[in-house]
C-alpha cells in the first residue's frame, strides 16, 4: 500500500514514540514496584522489632508473665497482620495468637494470599516465621516468633498508592505520545513540504518549462541538495533548449548561405544571363566543397558526442605528433611569414592518436587563420607527472572575455565575416573540447583582444 512521505514520517515518529514510552513505563514501573517492595521488606523488618522490642520491655519488666498479658499485643500485632509467639528462656510457650484464635489466623494469612493473588497473579508467596532472641548483657529472657504472609505484603493503603502511580505513568505516557505525534506532524510538514515542492517543479520541468525554479530553503542538508540539483537541471535544460534553438538556427543559416550562392549562380546561367566560365563553376564546386565540410565536420562531432564514445587508443609520443602536425601547415606559416616556435619534450601517453592529432590539426589551423601576418605562434609541451600540458599561444585578433565561454559551443564564431573569409565554419572547436573530454582531459582558454589567444590543454598520459 502506497502512502505518502509525510503519512509515513507520522507514522514512524508515532511508533518510535509509543516504543519509547513503553519501555521507559515498563522499566519505571518495575525499578519502582522493586524499591518499593525494598521500602515494604525493610518496613515489615521495622514493625517485627517494634513488637519484639515491646515483648523485650514486658519481659525484662516482669518475672511472672501469663498469657492473658499478652493479648492486647498479639491483638495489635494481629491488626497488623503479624501472629505473635513468645517463649521464655526455658523454650517453654507463654503465649501464642494461632493458639489462642487459631481461626482467625488461618483466615487472615488466607486474606493476605487472595489479595496478593489478585494483584499479582502467580505470585509466590507463603506463610513464613522470623525469629528474634531476647537478651540483655548476656542475659537470655526468651524468644519471640512473628509468623506473617511472606516474602512481603501490601496492605489496601500500599496497594492504592501503586495504582495511583501507575495512573500516573499511563497519563504521562498518554501525554508524551500526544507531544511526540504533534513533533512527528510538524516534522513531517517541515520534510515533506520541500520535497512537494520539488516534485511539482520536476513536473512542470518534464512538461517542458525549464525556466522554473524552486525559491526555498531547508535546513536539512539532502533536501536542501536535491532542491540545488534539481535546479542546476534545469538551468542545464534551459541552456540545452537555447542552445538547441540557437544551433538550428545557426546550421540554418550557415547552410543558406552558399545555398543561396549556387542557386543564384546556377539559375542564372541556365537563364542565360551568366556564362558557365570556369571561374563561375570553380566558386559553386568551392561552396559545395565548404558544404561538404561542415556536413562531415557535424558528422564527427555527432559521433564524438554519442553515447559510443569508443577511442583507439595507442601508446605514442606526442611530441613527434605535434612536429608532424605542424610541418603540414608550414606552407600557410610561409604565406603569412608566421614564425612558429616549439618547445617540446618526449611525452609518451595512451591516447587515441588520430583524434588527438585533429586536436593539435584544429588549434593550429584556427591560430595561423586568426593571426595576421608576421605574427607569432609559440606551442609547448610540458610534463606534470601524471599529466601532459599542450600549450599552444598565438598573437592574433584575440577573443572578448564575454565570448569566451561560448567558442566551443556548435558553430559559434567570434568573427563571422572574418571566419567567412577564412572558411571557418564554427564546429572546430567544438569537436576539440569533445575529444578532449572524452579523453578524462580539460582545454582553457586565455584570450585578449588584438593580443592574441592561448590554449592550455591537459590530457592524462
Amino acid at each position: 500500500m502506497k502512502m505518502s512521505l509525510k503519512v509515513k514520517l507520522i507514522l514512524s515518529y508515532t511508533a518510535l514514540s509509543l516504543l519509547l514510552v513503553m519501555a521507559l513505563l515498563v522499566v519505571s514501573n518495575v525499578l519502582l514496584e522493586k524499591q518499593f517492595n525494598q521500602y515494604i521488606l525493610q518496613k515489615q523488618e521495622e514493625k517485627n522489632l517494634s513488637y519484639v522490642d515491646a515483648v523485650k520491655t514486658e519481659l525484662e519488666q516482669d518475672k511472672q508473665l501469663t498469657p492473658e498479658g499478652f493479648i492486647a499485643l498479639g491483638q495489635k500485632a494481629f491488626n497488623d497482620g503479624l501472629i505473635l509467639m513468645i517463649r521464655d528462656n526455658q523454650n517453654h510457650e507463654i503465649f501464642c495468637m494461632s493458639c489462642y484464635d487459631q481461626m482467625r489466623c488461618e483466615d487472615m494469612i488466607s486474606a493476605m494470599e487472595r489479595t496478593m493473588q489478585s494483584r499479582y497473579p502467580g505470585f509466590k508467596g507463603e506463610y513464613v516465621e522470623k525469629q528474634y532472641t531476647i537478651e540483655n548483657e548476656g542475659i537470655l529472657y526468651g524468644t519471640v516468633t512473628l509468623g506473617y504472609y511472606g516474602p512481603y505484603y501490601l496492605l489496601d493503603a500500599d496497594i492504592r498508592f501503586m495504582d495511583i502511580l501507575n495512573n500516573l505513568f499511563v497519563a504521562i505516557a498518554f501525554v508524551f505520545l500526544a507531544v511526540a505525534i504533534l513533533i512527528g506532524y510538524f516534522m513531517a510538514n517541515r520534510l515533506s513540504k520541500p520535497i512537494q515542492e520539488v516534485t511539482m517543479k520536476a513536473k512542470e520541468i518534464e512538461k517542458g518549462h525549464c525556466d522554473c525554479r524552486i525559491d526555498i530553503h531547508s535546513t536539512t542538508t539532502e533536501i536542501q541538495g536535491l532542491i540545488n540539483s534539481v535546479n542546476a537541471l534545469a538551468v542545464t535544460l534551459d541552456a540545452q533548449q537555447n542552445l538547441k534553438k540557437r544551433m538550428a538556427n545557426n546550421y540554418a543559416h550557415e547552410f543558406r548561405t552558399p545555398l543561396a550562392a549556387i542557386q543564384s549562380t546556377i539559375e542564372g546561367i541556365i537563364d542565360g544571363i551568366f556564362d558557365a566560365t570556369p571561374e563561375r563553376l570553380e566558386n559553386i564546386r568551392q561552396e559545395i566543397l565548404r558544404l561538404s565540410r561542415m556536413v562531415n565536420q557535424i558528422d564527427k562531432l555527432v559521433e564524438l558526442e554519442s553515447d559510443d564514445k569508443t577511442l583507439n587508443k595507442t601508446k605514442f609520443d606526442l611530441k613527434n605528433l605535434i612536429v608532424q602536425v605542424v610541418t603540414t601547415f608550414e606552407m600557410q606559416c610561409e604565406e603569412k611569414k608566421i614564425d612558429v616556435s616549439m618547445n617540446l619534450v618526449q611525452s609518451e601517453i595512451v591516447a587515441d592518436h588520430d583524434q588527438i592529432g585533429s586536436v593539435i590539426s584544429n588549434l593550429m589551423s584556427n591560430a595561423i587563420k586568426y593571426t595576421d601576418n608576421n605574427g607569432k605562434i609559440k606551442i609547448q609541451l610540458v610534463d606534470h607527472k601524471e599529466m601532459i600540458q599542450l600549450i599552444i599561444s598565438d598573437t592574433g585578433i584575440g577573443i572578448a572575455k564575454e565570448e569566451i565561454p561560448l567558442i566551443f559551443e556548435h558553430l559559434y564564431r567570434t568573427d563571422i565575416s572574418r571566419s567567412r573569409k577564412t572558411g571557418g565554419s564554427g564546429i572546430g572547436l567544438s569537436v576539440v573540447r569533445t575529444i578532449i573530454l572524452n579523453h578524462g582531459g580539460d582545454i582553457k582558454v586565455d584570450s585578449e583582444l588584438n593580443k592574441g589567444t592561448t590554449f592550455i590543454i591537459n590530457l592524462p598520459k
